[in-house]
């Protein structure tokens, strides 16, 4: 889906979610520089999980795994920075 939006819209960075009944892939563009790199706080609970696991033809838990790698890779990075 984000390859879509990508090759489509020229949408570096998208984001999926769910609200209610509802799910949806958002985006947004900054209008100074016109980037699509914005950080959104999604909360990733089961719904969301159940969602990109259909998407991707992934299960949930390798999806979690993955997740919570590369949470702690962005931790560890993080870190040094504030290290040095």
């Amino acid at each position: 889906m984000s390859y879509h939006i990508k090759q489509k819209y020229k949408c570096d960075h998208t984001f999926l979610k769910t609200w209610r009944a509802g799910y949806y892939v958002d985006t947004a563009v900054c209008n100074s520089c016109k980037s699509s790199r914005i950080v959104f706080d999604i909360e990733l609970n089961e719904d969301v999980l159940k969602a990109i696991s259909k998407l991707t033809n992934t299960s949930e838990s390798k999806i979690k795994k993955d997740i919570e790698e590369i949470s702690s890779k962005l931790d560890t990075s993080r870190a040094k920075k504030r290290n040095h």
